[in-house]
């Protein structure tokens, strides 16, 4: 039945915490916020933003379609998707994140979220164009989002810095594995 289904979505909390802590360890104080936003996943094949997706799939081991996640350089992080998965992140009992449910009123939501965190500072960076997410939910959030963010900062190479990191993380780990680890690690990453 469909219980057994909702079964298989596990995502692994301490695996989270350590990638997102890793994360902020690394942050570039240049930005004061990072905006990643994936859209409707049923969009034409290829749609769901790589590196978004690549950044939902590095924390929680999967893609998180429709969901907003605000990074802060405070290290604060908000996270704003759909019932089931703000449900199955608080079941991983994932740290530090303060996590919305996405209601009916989308916009309103993104808009007051927006404003409490836009204190922290103006510069926001974005993942810009051609990963531009599509759908209900980033239509409503792009909306709240440019009224506040007139410019927001190229965020693609800040993202790509942000998952460099995992490797030599990962790296660094397979060496302690042992060397025939780190050795078949090597030829694999370089």
């Amino acid at each position: 039945g469909s219980s057994r289904r909702h079964q298989m979505v596990q995502i692994d909390g301490a695996v989270f915490n350590t990638r997102l802590k890793r994360l902020l360890d690394h942050w570039d104080s240049s930005y004061d916020a990072l905006v990643l936003l994936s859209g409707n996943s049923n969009q034409d094949e290829g749609s769901l933003e790589a590196k978004t997706g690549a950044v939902f799939q590095h924390l929680t081991g999967y893609e998180f379609p429709d969901t907003v996640a605000l990074f802060l350089r405070t290290r604060e992080v908000l996270w704003m998707s759909g019932p089931k998965k703000v449900k199955y992140l608080q079941d991983a009992k994932v740290e530090g994140v303060e996590m919305f449910s996405r209601g009916d009123n989308t916009e309103e939501t993104c808009g007051k979220s927006l404003d409490k965190r836009l204190s922290t500072g103006t510069r926001i960076a974005t993942v810009e164009k051609p990963e531009w997410a599509a759908g209900k939910v980033a239509d409503a959030w792009r909306a709240a989002f440019d009224a506040r963010v007139p410019s927001p900062l190229a965020g693609s190479l800040f993202v790509s810095q942000l998952l460099a990191v995992k490797d030599e993380a990962q790296i660094a780990l397979s060496r302690y594995a042992g060397r025939y680890g780190s050795r078949v690690m090597k030829i694999l990453v370089e």
